[in-house]
């Protein structure tokens, strides 16, 4: 890469060159402004580093002719690349740097300036990472020389510029381009629209809420800069600005809104996900097997999108009523591929094995596929004739009310969770033979384990107590009167666990 020292001095040339000669790069060298002038036009050279004190042109009259040759070719809406101009002057100031920028300059270094201070700006500006190439902003700006400016510092970045000479314009090229734009800078003061109306416009009329908006002014006013953010505005800077910090506020906001897109994208995208993994899973539960000796009532609140209960309903070849209720370990998807093997393992096994035989089976099948994750479960039968044969797996225990006979809870029944690797425990079952009118009750643990704004969990005694009050009514009428009790215990607070409750009632059939 070639860089164009202009300076009168030749001992300052000389300095200048041993310093950037450490970047490797390859140098012309011009004593005035107007041999500037020729050389930049001939030549194009990468970067040029210009004096302000010089005869016959000095550097803000070589670098205005500079930009206005560039800007003769010049798209109307798009900045093209422009030569980076670093003014070396012993007489900085902020008046100095204000004319400096009006006319085109990228950054200003003072001399005498310390080894390495101007290889690093040279660096910085010729061999800066394209870190947010791809992306594309809009420059609104009433004066062309600004306007370019900006656009030299976002091109250099990699970044796509569109510009416009108003807030009209503005408004128009951000609602043709509308989300394709990564960001906006404004300046304050314009002809039309000012950058407050512009900003509130592309909030409220557009729904542009997500880029980041970026207000220049050369006013600073606190009462100004609360409307402009009351407005929409997601930053602010005092013109004359010096470039690093515009720089670091378009990286900050730029890198933030592409974050901000980037987590948007991945969200829909694992939402998408979630949802046909919910429909799937939901379409593998098989809740259809009618029998009429046996009404059943079921209420299914997945935590999320998928779920890791998961129940199924079987008639054998006998005409039993066969039921799984399962709990998976954690939550989402790895929970509902679990609860997937578990149906596909009772397809496999089929229902005609006793109960304890299944869950056996089931643990052996879900301990060579199921890695780490466990299932605590409850199997069970119901004969037209009402016998009740259950097998529970580290579950909540199942809950019988007699039309007769104080309510039971079989706690003391049941074997480790399924899957719990080459663990072996046997499964054992346990029969009770039911009348009708009698009810009984499979459940998960979201129901006893919901919590309410205290801490307070809503618990196995209260469960208990109100299917107790409710044992008069119908399944459908005692499950529904659980959820409407968990709702008002919760006070707002929603379940952190996927929650079913299942509720039987033998009707009747043969032998009775």
């Amino acid at each position: 890469m070639r860089i164009l020292i202009v300076d009168d001095s030749p001992i300052t040339r000389k300095i200048i060159k041993l310093e950037l000669s450490r970047g490797g790069y390859d140098f012309l060298d011009a004593g005035d402004g107007e041999e500037a002038l020729k050389l930049a036009i001939a030549e194009k050279p990468d970067l040029i580093t210009l004096d302000v004190d010089m005869p016959k042109l000095d550097g803000y009259e070589t670098c205005k002719k500079i930009r206005g040759i560039e800007m003769e070719s010049a798209p109307t809406n798009v900045a093209r690349k422009r030569i980076p101009i670093i003014f070396i002057t012993a007489n900085d100031s902020p008046e100095g740097r204000e004319k400096g920028f009006q006319v085109g300059a990228t950054d200003f270094i003072t001399k005498p300036f310390a080894r390495g201070d101007l290889l690093t700006i040279t660096d910085r500006i010729l061999k800066a990472k394209n870190y947010l190439a791809g992306t594309t902003a809009l420059i609104v700006e009433d004066s062309a020389i600004l306007r370019h400016v900006v656009a030299d510092i976002l091109t250099r970045q990699g970044v796509t510029v569109h510009e416009a000479v108003d807030g009209v314009a503005g408004l128009e090229a951000a609602k043709e381009m509308g989300h394709h734009l990564d960001m906006i800078i404004t300046d304050y003061h314009m002809p039309g629209m000012n950058g407050e109306e512009l900003c509130a416009r592309i909030r409220n009329e557009l729904k542009l809420w997500e880029i980041p908006v970026i207000i220049l002014s050369g006013v600073e006013d606190k009462a100004l800069i609360v409307r402009l953010f009351k407005a929409g505005a997601t930053d602010f800077l005092i013109k004359p600005f010096a470039i690093e910090e515009l720089l670091a506020r378009i990286n900050i906001h730029l890198k933030l809104s592409l974050l901000n897109r980037e987590l948007t994208q991945k969200n829909n995208a694992m939402r998408e996900e979630l949802e046909l993994a919910g429909e799937v899973q939901r379409t593998a539960i098989q809740e259809g097997a009618e029998v009429d000796f046996l009404e059943k009532s079921i209420s299914y609140l997945p935590f999320g999108d998928v779920s890791g209960d998961v129940y199924d309903f079987t008639v054998n070849d006998h005409g039993d009523l066969c039921f799984f209720l399962g709990d998976a370990t954690g939550h989402g998807i790895a929970a509902a591929l679990v609860t997937m093997m578990v149906e596909s393992g009772l397809d496999t096994i089929g229902r005609e094995k006793p109960v304890h035989q299944m869950m056996d089976h089931l643990n052996r099948l879900l301990s060579a596929r199921s890695g780490s994750r466990f299932v605590t479960g409850i199997y069970g039968t119901v004969s037209p004739s009402g016998l009740l044969t259950f097998s529970t797996a580290g579950h909540p225990p199942l809950i019988l009310l007699p039309k007769q006979e104080p309510q039971r809870s079989f706690s003391e029944i049941g074997g480790l969770p399924l899957g719990l690797g080459q663990i072996r425990f046997p499964y054992e079952s346990e029969s009770v033979q039911l009348q009708p009118g009698d009810k009984f009750f499979v459940y998960t643990d979201g129901i006893t384990e919901w919590e309410n704004s205290k801490k307070s969990q809503y618990g196995m005694e209260r469960f208990q107590h109100l299917l107790e009050k409710l044992r008069s009514g119908g399944v459908k009428n005692m499950v529904d009167g659980i959820l409407e009790d968990l709702k008002t215990f919760s006070e707002g607070v929603a379940c952190n666990d996927d929650l079913t409750l299942i509720g039987f009632e033998y009707l009747g059939g043969q032998n009775q």
